[in-house]
């Protein structure tokens, strides 16, 4: 027979599978021994334990506190339309109030207008002490009349407007209404001696009444009985 087919009969060895012993499976292998590692020669940083605040910028300036805010409330019975807000004070200036000339004494703005609180004696002896605003009686003022009565209440541009007294020179009191500087609507009057009460209608008076109803009329107009 040929080699090569005595070679293909021949059983064909098998390959043999080689495990590690157990035991090195089980124990660890030994680490290396730690590399010595020499310091010589080498920069080494030291950081400080606490590390300091940088010091404040130069060239600023120290604020304080912020400031607290104030609220200023202003009262005015009128706005003033003037334009200016200087006040000149004339202890007798001549003005003319409509056609009537007088003496001035009290606060005036720049432009020459009557404002705030002044006095105003005329050349015919009647007196108006009071409060203005641009140049006109406006607001709580009294009335001085030649004859010797005195109305004391409102104004509003130049005019009796709103509620007031007139003390008449025989020693009456009036609780009146005035719209547009004329008597209007119901009013009071008591007598000199206050024991009578007539009932007015645009000044004029109608009949006698009662204290009692005199002091509702006086109620009304939100005045003080006399």
């Amino acid at each position: 027979p040929s080699p090569s087919a005595d070679t293909n009969n021949e059983p064909q060895p098998q390959a043999e599978l080689i495990y590690p012993p157990s035991s090195l499976l089980e124990e660890p292998a030994p680490s290396a021994p730690p590399i010595p590692i020499s310091v010589e020669g080498m920069c080494v940083l030291k950081l400080p334990e606490t590390i300091p605040e940088p010091d404040p910028p130069k060239n600023v300036k120290e604020t304080g506190p912020e400031p607290e805010l104030v609220t200023l409330a202003a009262t005015a019975f009128v706005p003033d339309t003037s334009g200016f807000s200087s006040s000149l004070y004339h202890k007798g200036k001549r003005l003319i109030d409509g056609y009537h000339w007088g003496t001035y004494v009290g606060p005036t703005g720049i432009d020459g207008k009557r404002r705030s609180y002044g006095t105003m004696q005329y050349d015919d002896g009647s007196r108006y002490e009071g409060e203005w605003a641009n140049d006109w009686k406006h607001g709580e003022g009294k009335w001085y009349f030649t004859t010797g009565s005195v109305y004391k209440g409102e104004w509003k541009f130049g005019k009796r407007e709103g509620t007031g007294y007139f003390y008449a020179f025989d020693g009456s009191v009036d609780l009146r209404r005035y719209k547009n500087d004329t008597c209007v609507g119901e009013g009071a009057r008591w007598s000199a001696d206050k024991s009578q009460v007539e009932l007015l209608r645009g000044g004029t008076p109608t009949k006698k009444i009662s204290q009692e109803r005199g002091r509702r009329i006086a109620s009304r107009l939100r005045l003080n009985v006399p």
